[in-house]
């Protein structure tokens, strides 16, 4: 078992209970491959912050990403207009846990060459 490097997806983050973690203001890269991946990731908000949650563009995929808390109730989602662009998906959170989960709005679409970048920021 080789621990997995900083800024980078490690797998399996396919569930809530295998999220990986991510810390605000930091990004990680990542393949959404094989056909149906699910990417999980979970953050912690310290003090009441509008939360973005930044996604590149990716080749062939029209992402969908959907921000629950930790009880698992969907507090907001958002989907790509077309294949190739990039999505942004904001909200005004409070302290706590939080997950966001990204998948191609196909579970068809598949991209295992290239990469994606996620990049989350408080304003």
């Amino acid at each position: 078992v080789v621990p997995a490097a900083p800024g980078l997806e490690f797998e399996s983050n396919d569930s809530t209970a295998t999220a990986q973690a991510l810390k605000v203001g930091e990004s990680v890269d990542g393949y959404l491959a094989p056909k149906g991946d699910v990417d999980y990731y979970e953050f912690n908000v310290y003090q009441k912050s509008r939360i973005t949650a930044e996604l590149t563009g990716l080749l062939n995929v029209r992402w969908s990403a959907a921000l629950s808390d930790q009880d698992g109730r969907e507090l907001a989602r958002a989907a790509g207009r077309k294949s190739g662009e990039a999505l942004s998906l904001s909200q005004d959170l409070d302290p706590g846990t939080y997950l966001l989960r990204l998948s191609a709005s196909d579970p068809g679409q598949v991209n295992v060459r290239d990469k994606y970048t996620l990049r989350l920021r408080a304003q």
